[in-house]
């Protein structure tokens, strides 16, 4: 399965100067952001220079967990302040916080247009957050099978409300035309999307798993997974179908971010059995990567200048570090993205109303 090993493409200190730009990352709520690779993501953008970081999650509380870890970085050097009031007040001009459940499309639907409330330029979108796998089969508020959900169908939604404001970044920078100028929409799958051999999408609302209650739990997370590369490729046809060159400048890749021994990998002692899981965790912890070699590969997609080379880099899906790598057979069907694409726009207008793509 890819991600086994770790090929050294790119590193961290790569990472180019982020000056004058804006990100929105979507950050994982399961987790305390300070020990996952999506606070490295947003520690990288920081260290960096980025202008501005909007952080998309459902827990205030975290995030001013992620902040105060921030502050006592001594890397990150925001500037002199000489009272605690002047310092949150700084942070608060380089990170903002945005509530929102992936899972429900109309709480993404008002997250979106905060964004666009408070900026008028975006130059990453990080699609990063989602559930993990959980053994609970429940629904979402719009009767969508919740994982598939929060993963996919909310990323699906933010990314259309945004890309006008990716589009937007592009047409009026300086050299609107040069490939330079360019946006990017990078998309958090796994290596376990290769279990998902099939994607019906009639059971995406089934109130009841059609595994057992053991593997379906880990079936319907790879069904997320490969939903989101599907999704990514469509993006990126879609995009360049478009003969408008802010649009073809708009580079939308996935990929995944390693085997990392978070908190969440203790889900396998559900699975597994306390022992046998603890021994998973403990093998990666040892043969996996780290939240650093993670973070890398996200940082190559959203900022480097590899990524627009001659052709460019679109639609394409990347193991750790910043290496090209191979989905399941499945995960290349470009007629199921497309199908899977249109589904999703028919879901989302149930519930929005036709022309929501443009609120």
């Amino acid at each position: 399965m890819s991600g086994m090993l770790t090929y050294h493409n790119y590193s961290l200190s790569q990472i180019p100067d982020l000056d004058g730009k804006v990100a929105v990352i979507t950050q994982l709520n399961y987790h305390v952001l300070t020990h996952h690779k999506c606070s490295e993501i947003s520690t990288q953008c920081l260290l960096h220079g980025i202008k501005k970081l909007y952080i998309v999650a459902r827990s205030q509380v975290k995030y001013d967990g992620a902040v105060d870890a921030w502050r006592r970085d001594p890397r990150i050097k925001l500037g002199e302040w000489n009272t605690e009031a002047e310092g949150d007040e700084m942070w608060k001009s380089r990170t903002e916080f945005i509530p929102c459940d992936l899972g429900d499309m109309l709480q993404v639907r008002r997250a979106a247009g905060e964004i666009k409330r408070r900026t008028d330029r975006l130059d990453i979108l990080f699609c990063n957050a989602g559930l993990p796998i959980i053994p609970a089969h429940t629904l979402s508020p719009q009767s969508i099978e919740t994982i598939f959900a929060s993963n996919y169908v909310g990323h699906y939604i933010l990314t259309t409300l945004l890309l006008p404001l990716l589009k937007s970044t592009i047409a009026h920078s300086p050299h609107p035309h040069s490939p330079a100028t360019n946006a990017r929409v990078v998309v958090t799958s796994s290596s376990l999307h290769h279990l998902c051999r099939e994607l019906n999408l009639d059971l995406v609302t089934s109130k009841d798993p059609i595994k057992s209650r053991c593997y379906d739990g880990i079936w319907r997370y790879a069904r997320s997974k490969l939903a989101n590369i599907l999704f990514t490729r469509e993006l990126a046809r879609r995009r360049d179908d478009v003969d408008d060159d802010a649009t073809k400048h708009i580079y939308a890749n996935s990929f995944f971010p390693g085997n990392i021994a978070t908190e969440q990998m203790d889900i396998w002692k559900q699975y597994l059995g306390g022992i046998l899981g603890r021994l998973v965790k403990w093998y990666f912890a040892l043969a996996g990567q780290s939240t650093r070699d993670g973070a890398a590969t996200a940082m190559y997609l959203g900022a480097s200048g590899d990524v627009i080379g001659m052709e460019g880099i679109k639609g394409e899906y990347f193991i750790p570090i910043a290496r090209k790598g191979s989905t399941s057979g499945i995960g290349n069907d470009m007629e199921l993205a497309k199908t899977l694409w249109d589904w999703t726009d028919n879901k989302v207008t149930e519930v929005m109303g036709n022309g929501w793509q443009k609120i």
